[in-house]
Parts: C-alpha cells; structure tokens; sequence
C-alpha cells in the first residue's frame, strides 16, 4: 500500500539510501539540504549534528583499528561534508540581483551572472508571430504557486526582490521533479510500488545531471535549449545505456513519460516567465542543476556521475563552494575526485595511478 504522506526523513535525506514509494525519490534529499540554507547564518542544530556525525567517522577511520571496518560509513560522511560545505556557501553567497518579473509598464530589468557581468533581459515581446513564444513578464505571478516562493508582486512591495541560486535551485526541482511527480504519481505504469522504489534508486538525481549536461553544451539558457534536446535525456537515462546505472525495472515507457512530463513541466514555466526559472544565466542554471543532483541523490558514494559530474565541478571550478580539507577527505576515500590544486588531473577523469571506486 502507498503510503498516505511522505517521511520528513526522507525529505532530509536522513539515511543514505530511498526506497519511498510515496514520492518515489522526486522529493528525497532536496528539501532538506535547501531548506539548511534558509538558516541564519552560521550552524544550525541540524547542521551540527551533521558535522559531529562527519568529524566522528573521519577520526575513526584515521583509527587503523577501525579503518577498514566502517569503510561505508566514512565514505558517507565524507559527501555529508561536502554537502554542508555546499549550504554553508550557498548561505555567504551574496544574494545574487536576479530581478523578478517587471510590473506591467516597467523596463525590464538587467540580470546579472556570478561575476557581476550585465546581460540586456531578453524578455520581451516577440513582434513576428513566426517566432516562439517569448515568456511573458506578467504571467510569471499565475504560474509559480510553487512552496516557500518569495512573494514577488505582493501590494506594497518594491520593484525587484533579491533572489539566490538556492532559490533558482529550489524553482527547478520543484518544476521537474516535484510537480512532475504529482502529475504522474496515479497513473497506471506507476503502481507497482516497486516500480516507485526503482525511480527513487537515482533516477531523479541522473534527470538533474542529465539537464546540467545539456545546458553546459548548449551554453545557453534553458528557454533557448530546443525540444529535440529532450531525445538525448532519454537516451542518457535509458537502463540500457551503460552509463545510466538506473534500475531494469525502469522500462523505456516509465522512463519516456516521466521525461516527458518533466520537460513540459519546464517549458511550461518558461514560457510564463518564471522569474525563478528565467532570471538565471546558463552558468547559474547548470550550478543549480549540479547541487539538485548532490543533494537529491540517495548515496552519492555509490553513485559516481554525481561525484563526477556534479561534485567534481563545484568543488574545482566554484570558489569556496567546497573547503581543501573536504577535498582531501575525498580524494583520500574515493580517490576519483579532481582537486582544483592538483592541475594534472584531467577533468572529469579519475585520478592517474589510483583505482576508481566502482558505482553505478
């Protein structure tokens, strides 16, 4: 029997693992760890008690009595760590002008990159009916409705709101996986409750790396991304393909209409001029896509796309994101992490001379 309401536990990703057929992994880890960064600054309880839990395993396996031992938990801790380096940079980042839809009559509004680099907001109104819909500014209220949104043409309030790449995180995840769960979760090839616990087994986490591929080769920002683009996800996430390390049980029927529905979704929102969606520039949106994957994945520590793919980056090319002392901790346990102080890495590539620790 599916259960009637989701466990807090794994909204916080309490253990390294999901097996939840009641969101079937589309909720599993992301609330938590964005929810961390809405924290004053400083440590929260709940952080600390992930720190001690992480700082414990690392003195035990300095132990080597222990070390060999309780090699999954240390391997755990250690991407709890870098999961809390992530909140904690997410939290000092200077909050980011992406400036929210332009009330009817304004200008629209610059928007700036991570650098402070202006672009001309392209959100205006096609002229030539041939072209594609253009968002529309002034939908973007209508359409959000998303939990925890800022208020963003409230009476009263002024022209723009400062929104933060947690926030352009939390508006992508809530687009494709958690409304795309609701809109699939009665639907007949979703029954078998093992089916669910076969998406929870880093599917949603393969959709995030997946769209964070796509944007970083297309260089463009995800309104700009064509439709055909869709066709390359479902082959990237295909049980077949020996990169997917997704569960058999997912058929190409699952796999087809969860996509599906996430790209409408997506499109959906872009077109009515999200400003949470639309404010961001490519590099923010496949920064945004990278921590989804870090923080929705049930065991990153098995899975080695998103140390790869997602760890990797942020740690090497994003300043301050993640500590030097977290990036030994990986390279020591896993020893296929890339460290932005060592330039003879390749990136994307396993450490030279090192044996690479098998995942899916």
């Amino acid at each position: 029997m599916v259960r009637s309401q989701h466990y807090k536990n794994c909204e916080e990703a309490r253990l390294h693992q999901c097996r939840c057929t009641w969101c079937g992994g589309a909720l599993h880890g992301w609330i938590g760890w964005i929810d961390l960064t809405r924290e004053a600054q400083g440590s929260s309880e709940r952080e600390e008690e992930l720190r001690d839990r992480a700082e414990t395993e690392w003195k035990r396996y300095k132990d080597p009595s222990r070390r060999r031992r309780r090699r999954r938990q240390l391997r755990e801790q250690v991407v709890d760590r870098v999961r809390l380096d992530l909140v904690r940079w997410l939290k000092g980042r200077p909050q980011p002008d992406l400036v929210p839809s332009p009330r009817l009559g304004q200008t629209p509004r610059r928007r700036l990159d991570d650098a402070g680099d202006e672009s001309a907001s392209t959100n205006t109104t096609a002229t030539d009916p041939n072209l594609p819909r253009q968002p529309t500014p002034e939908s973007a209220a209508e359409h959000i409705g998303g939990p925890r949104l800022p208020d963003l043409q409230g009476a009263g309030s002024p022209p723009s709101t400062s929104l933060s790449l947690a926030d352009h995180a939390e508006a992508l995840a809530d687009t494709v996986a958690r409304k795309t769960w609701d809109d699939l979760k009665d639907e007949p090839y979703l029954a078998d409750p093992e089916v669910r616990r076969a998406l929870a087994n880093h599917f949603w986490c393969s959709l995030f790396l997946a769209l964070a591929q796509l944007v970083s080769e297309f260089q463009e920002t995800l309104d700009k991304i064509p439709s055909t683009a869709k066709s390359t996800i479902k082959e990237l996430l295909r049980p077949g393909n020996r990169n997917s390390g997704l569960d058999a049980l997912l058929t190409d029927l699952v796999i087809d209409k969860t996509i599906d529905q996430a790209w409408s979704n997506l499109q959906t929102a872009l077109t009515a001029g999200s400003p949470l969606l639309t404010m961001a520039t490519s590099k923010q949106t496949v920064q945004a896509f990278q921590l989804l994957a870090v923080f929705s994945c049930p065991n990153p520590d098995k899975h080695q796309a998103v140390r790869l793919q997602a760890i990797n980056p942020l740690a090497r090319d994003v300043a301050g994101a993640v500590t030097d002392e977290a990036k030994e901790r990986l390279l020591d346990v896993f020893q296929d992490q890339i460290d932005d102080a060592r330039p003879e890495f390749a990136a994307g590539s396993p450490v030279p001379g090192r044996r690479v620790a098998g995942a899916p």
